[in-house]
């Protein structure tokens, strides 16, 4: 048998991947049982060494090794007869092998474009068996676009934001990524223009290209196959026997621990954790003041010293003075040298002692409070959790049954009901809680306060009215607990104080917790981002099936005070959450405390009263039984919001730019016009949170690279303000009719949103459009010129009229090739009247010019100008004065005639003169220049040159208000410079005496002398200095 060679995996090590998919980690749940357990791991090795050459004639490298880690349950099969133990699994899972309802592998994907998934998971039925091909693609597929943050590309017809099919004007589509339907292609056969949910999410970039940020150097095509090697292409197989790990309890009970009751609850919950840890668990409990002290070695968990374990734990706090954390460490790491976890509660004293190989090796999880800061123990930590000053021995033994859920150790029960309040003396409280048909074995209902002696009463009721009046009083709590099933539906109970409490107010909490007695209840699960901003994730199930539509909040306590609420969502809106209905909830955390510190978050997760669905395996949908869980997670910020005043006020600095849009769409053609109502949800001003943004960027082109980030608010042609909607409310639909600029081009168009701190939003999506242009067709055709009768009415006359019609029609051809003749030598003559055009070059495609049009130069590159709405770009400096000829066209008479026109420098416009009404012709502009030669600049194909007479230096700028027309430039010895232009032309010649301050020059006539000053060069000139703008 193939797995018979196993290698013997002794010592879990932690190893760095140099690449994604270059190694593997693979689990096989414990619930699944050793029986046909050769097969498996047959049909598992063959599945990988599979993606193992598929992966290779993707990337060129192959999958090195994979390491799978059998259950516990598999220790006395003949499947583990040759492997070690190996107690500690890798933190981040790749596969995890369950049995589950579904028949194929499921990614886990949450985040956006390039995020890793979550652990893939492999169904027991699909490799039970032969491995079947759809198994084999659909692992293969759904293991790279978890480990690379990949998404669908294709789109689906139960879709409306991926569709099966989409249309550019009136052409219609396959929604395909890769033109040939496959995942992976080479660049030159991937579509960035189709609205899959790959485009939309990763900015119209392929798996390929999103893959080779890794691999970076892949070229742009796929590797060559080597079909002689394929043997080498097979993994490494290491196999490691997961035993039960040890658990140990690293308490601290120095004097700080005495503040707040800590050391008593953390006491009193660890006797309601230790009463629930399944037998069989290995427990070591160690604890320290100013020294450590080792309670208990490493014993297993039975039912008969559960009570005499509690009893290792003191019942007080020992020492004062520093405590000596690195000494309890030292002790927890020798007990699971092999293999296990420790769970520290600390004070927060004594962590600045701990050195980095005390906890190199340690898999560690912190129970903290408030008052502590970020340190070598919390950030080493796989979970930190705060304690807060109102928190109770309810909410320690909550922390504890997460972390040992999260490790498997406690897997049946959950939390479903809790409510917190404050009584005073002789005061009746009453509730109620729903029993769940799937969560009713071992009710235990709690009463946790730390003044037990001023209760009164705590009664239950069960929904058939019978009544439960005599709770247990013990460490620190009144409870109930319940042997075998309880009755399902609504209990209620009451809770009062005596007449004369010894307090005046205190507080008080009810709990109820129960283990499912069914195969399938409801769940909740938390984690965190590590990005910026940070975003909240919870995955809420039935079972395995997802539940949609559920109600998720989280409710998030601030360093020092205040708290505030969040609305976690499954909408699909992209940033966050990337699919809909998917289960996974989330939300971006944007209101940041003034404060740096740890943040505390408890969340809820409920059917929504009746609103929750189970998405089943078919699609359809269940309504989910009544539920409500709870989770609790924990981040750190280091840096706190800032703040500034304006008028008087302080006010947050904002950092947060609204979300990028990725459902900009073509909503509607409007008919026999250029017109298109574009439409899109809006984001909010921090993210998808906060108010309206304060406007859009609407930009079109006809170059998808020249709308990417750099590019955007440089080339991309700006729709006129006056069209831009008003920026709605976060969610609502926004809509805008915009004009193309002409027909029989592909325009692409993005927006991106501004908030009031004019922050920028990522560019959305671009939509493609298109409007062919639809001939005119006369209303009288048989007024026509030419006119035509049937082609089937008589034999004879068929035939005349279809050698009449041809003869025509190469009339017309040869006349219009005559034209276009006579045309290029005109303009040949113009051309060959100037200098060579050799350092020309289009930089782009034609752009719709108007008829009149103007430009700036300034003589000094390095001049600012100190009028607002003026940007200066870096053109390069030639040495010389320069002067232009520009001119007026006539399309009737095809003539050029340089006149000058007429300028207002108040109204910044330019009127040329012209001999018709006509437009000029369509074209695009470039320029470029070259030391000590001439500058070209063509204007609507009009070649206008510029020559060079060696005196002062030039420099180009552009108005912030553009026009949209777009001046195209190149140096030859400088890099490619594109700008969107428009404005007047001014030229300057002359010299610049700073000793008097005064300019020599020559002023023409009619010509606008205005005051101004900036600087030249490193030197500051404060004088006035005048300019002079001409026109010519």
């Amino acid at each position: 048998m193939k797995w018979s060679n196993l290698i013997i995996l002794t010592l879990s090590v932690a190893v760095t991947q140099s690449k994604i998919l270059e190694e593997l980690e693979i689990k096989i749940s414990k619930d699944i049982p050793a029986l046909n357990c050769e097969n498996i791991l047959n049909n598992l090795e063959d599945l990988l060494t599979s993606s193992s050459r598929q992966f290779y004639s993707v990337t060129g490298y192959p999958i090195n090794r994979v390491t799978i880690h059998l259950p516990p349950s598999w220790q006395h099969s003949p499947c583990s007869s040759s492997a070690m133990s190996a107690p500690s699994l890798a933190s981040a899972l790749d596969v995890v092998v369950e049995d589950t309802p579904y028949s194929l592998p499921r990614g886990g994907q949450f985040g956006g474009c390039g995020t890793r998934g979550l652990s893939l998971s492999l169904p027991l039925t699909s490799i039970s068996q032969n491995i079947t091909k759809n198994t084999d693609q659909t692992f293969f597929t759904q293991l790279l676009s978890n480990s690379f943050g990949l998404f669908s590309n294709s789109g689906s017809n139960s879709s409306k934001r991926y569709p099966a099919q989409y249309s550019v004007g009136n052409q219609l589509f396959d929604n395909l990524g890769c033109f040939s339907g496959d995942n992976i292609c080479s660049d030159l056969d991937y579509n960035p223009d189709a609205p899959t949910k790959q485009n939309l999410l990763c900015s119209g970039q392929s798996w390929l290209q999103i893959i080779r940020q890794t691999y970076p150097e892949l070229n742009q095509t796929l590797p060559e196959q080597d079909s002689e090697n394929q043997t080498d292409l097979v993994p490494e197989f290491v196999y490691s026997l997961t035993l039960e790990p040890v658990l140990v309890l690293l308490l601290d009970r120095s004097a700080q621990m005495e503040d707040l009751n800590r050391w008593k609850n953390v006491h009193n919950a660890l006797h309601r954790i230790i009463s629930d840890i399944p037998s069989g668990t290995r427990i070591g409990i160690i604890t320290y003041d100013a020294e450590e002290k080792i309670n208990l070695e490493p014993t297993e968990i039975t039912e008969f010293n559960r009570a005499g374990i509690h009893g290792k734990i003191p019942g007080r706090v020992g020492k004062s003075g520093k405590p000596c954390l690195a000494c309890g460490l030292k002790s927890a790491g020798e007990m699971v040298k092999n293999g296990g976890k420790v769970i520290l509660v600390s004070s927060g004293e004594g962590h600045k002692d701990v050195s980095p190989q005390l906890v190199k090796n340690l898999s560690l999880y912190l129970i903290g409070y408030s008052d502590m800061e970020q340190n070598l123990i919390s950030s080493s930590a796989e979970d930190v959790f705060i304690l807060r000053e109102n928190d109770n021995v309810d909410d320690v033994a909550d922390i504890f049954y997460q972390i040992l859920k999260t490790e498997e150790m406690i897997e049946s029960r959950f939390r479903f009901y809790t409510r917190k309040f404050r009584v005073q003396s002789n005061e009746r409280i009453g509730g109620k809680f729903v029993v769940e048909e799937s969560l009713r074995s071992g009710l235990h209902v709690v009463a946790g306060t730390e003044m037990k002696e001023d209760v009164e009463m705590f009664e239950l009721i069960s929904p058939s009215g019978k009544q439960f009046q005599f709770p247990v009083v013990e460490h620190g709590i009144l409870h109930f607990q319940f042997p075998g099933l309880s009755e399902p539906g609504v209990w209620g109970y009451n809770f009062k104080t005596v007449s004369s409490a010894s307090r005046q107010s205190f507080q008080v909490s009810i709990s109820a917790t129960a283990e499912k007695n069914e195969a399938e209840t409801g769940s909740l699960q938390v984690w965190l981002s590590n990005e910026t901003p940070t975003i909240i994730y919870a995955r809420v199930r039935y079972g395995s099936l997802p539940v949609s539509n559920a109600s998720v909040t989280a409710s998030i306590i601030l360093p020092g005070e205040g708290n505030l609420e969040l609305v976690l969502q499954d909408m699909g809106g992209g940033y966050p959450d990337i699919t809909p209905g998917d289960g996974i909830y989330s939300a971006y955390f944007t209101q940041i405390s003034s404060k740096p510190g740890f943040y505390t978050t408890n969340l809820q997760a409920s059917d929504g009263a009746g609103g929750a669905q189970i998405l089943n395996l078919d699609n359809s949908e269940t309504p989910t039984p009544s539920f409500t869980r709870y989770a609790r997670a924990t981040f750190y910020l280091a840096e706190g919001a800032e703040y500034f005043i304006r008028d008087g006020i302080p006010q947050m600095n904002d950092k947060f730019p609204p979300a990028r849009i990725i459902d900009l769409k073509v909503e509607n053609y409007l008919s026999d016009s250029l017109q298109v109502q574009l439409a899109w949800t809006a984001p909010g001003g921090d993210l998808n949170t906060g108010g309206a943004v304060s406007r859009y960027d609407i930009r079109c082109y006809t170059n998808r690279a020249a709308l990417n980030e750099e590019n955007f608010s440089v080339i991309g042609i700006p729709v006129p303000d006056i069209l831009v909607p008003v920026p709605g409310s976060p969610g609502s639909i926004q809509e805008v009719n915009i004009t193309l600029p002409w027909h029989n081009e592909i325009f692409y168009y993005g927006v991106v949103a501004v908030d009031d701190s004019n922050n920028r939003g990522l560019v959305s999506n671009l939509v493609p459009v298109f409007i062919d242009e639809v001939p005119t067709v006369p209303e009288n055709p048989e007024e026509s010129s030419l006119k035509s009768a049937p082609i089937f009415q008589h034999k004879d006359d068929n035939i005349v009229y279809i050698v009449s019609g041809s003869l025509t029609g190469l009339a017309l051809i040869a006349l219009c090739f005559g034209i276009a003749f006579i045309c290029r030598t005109k303009k040949k003559d113009v051309l060959d009247k100037s200098d060579s055009l050799d350092y020309i070059k289009e930089l782009g495609p034609s752009t719709l010019l108007p008829a009149s049009r103007y430009s700036f130069t300034y003589p000094d590159k390095a001049f600012d100008h100190p009028e607002s709405g003026y940007i200066s770009q870096h053109y390069p400096s030639q040495a010389g004065t320069y002067s232009t000829t520009v001119g007026t066209y006539s399309s009737e008479s095809e003539t050029y005639s340089p006149e000058a026109g007429a300028y207002s420098p108040k109204t910044g416009t330019y009127s040329p003169p012209r001999t018709s009404p006509s437009e000029y012709s369509t074209d695009s502009v470039f320029m470029t220049s070259k030391p000590q030669s001439s500058l070209y600049v063509t204007y609507q194909n009009l070649p206008t040159r510029v020559e060079s007479s060696g005196s002062e230096q030039s420099e180009l700028n552009s108005e912030l208000q553009r026009r949209e027309w777009e001046l195209m430039r190149q140096s030859c010895e400088s890099e490619i410079i594109s700008q969107t232009w428009s404005g007047k032309q001014s030229t300057y010649s002359g010299t610049w005496s700073p000793q008097d301050g005064g300019d020599q020059d020559e002023r023409s006539k009619g010509l606008d002398i205005q005051s101004y000053s900036g600087s030249s060069g490193n030197q500051d000139f404060k004088d006035k200095r005048r300019r002079r703008e001409s026109f010519v």
